[in-house]
């Protein structure tokens, strides 16, 4: 599962929660989910940053807390990659 998409499941956080949270636009938000586009750098260690900082996470989703391994775990699941 995409990482942003299981940390949103995991908080019950919604797609507009999250953008405000990144400073970017909910279908940026959506585009990341769905893989056809991968985030910049900075936001890439915003989404990190939030997820480090979130309380009782499941290991599988604190994770994605080390920005290489949520960049990773995006570009896996990236569209454009394929």
């Amino acid at each position: 599962m995409n990482p942003v998409l299981a940390y949103r499941y995991a908080t019950g956080r919604s797609r507009e929660e999250v953008a405000e949270d990144i400073g970017v636009h909910l279908e940026t938000v959506r585009r990341w989910e769905d893989g056809d586009t991968l985030p910049e750098e900075r936001h890439l260690f915003a989404m990190a940053k939030i997820i480090r900082g979130t309380k009782k996470l499941p290991a599988a989703i604190s994770a994605y807390g080390d920005a290489a391994l949520l960049r990773q775990a995006l570009v896996s699941g990236y569209k454009g990659a394929r």
